[in-house]
């Protein structure tokens, strides 16, 4: 499934400098990291590039309730940034564990949430 968000993409700079003050990495570990490891920032809990927060988005929550249910599911997901542009997001879930009476029902509420924000 891959959804494409065609907002402005993530702001990797505003998403490192929010976790460095949150004290989730530190300004070390921020010099090595890669691109795609800052943006995997985003799903840390309480973490978000908001400055402030609604009923729907800002509160840190969302992005990491969506991986965790993806990853119950045996899923993933990969983010593809563009800034200016927007994000994609590419969940890979296995079919079977849709389709076979699994609990699914949490992953689709939190992607949902995702959408709606």
């Amino acid at each position: 499934l891959i959804i494409k968000d065609d907002g402005a993409g993530v702001d990797i700079d505003k998403l490192l400098f929010k976790a460095l003050k949150k004290g989730l990495i530190v300004e070390e570990e921020s010099k090595e990291m890669s691109e795609n490891e800052k943006l995997q920032l985003i799903f840390k809990d309480y973490l978000s590039t908001k400055d402030t927060a609604n009923q729907i988005s800002g509160r840190g929550v969302g992005m990491s309730a969506l991986k965790q249910s993806c990853e119950e599911l045996g899923g993933s997901i990969e983010l593809q940034n563009s800034p200016s542009h927007g994000l994609q997001y590419h969940f890979k879930i296995p079919l079977v564990k849709l389709l076979d009476g699994y609990d699914s029902t949490k992953f689709l509420d939190e992607l949902i949430a995702l959408l709606e924000a």
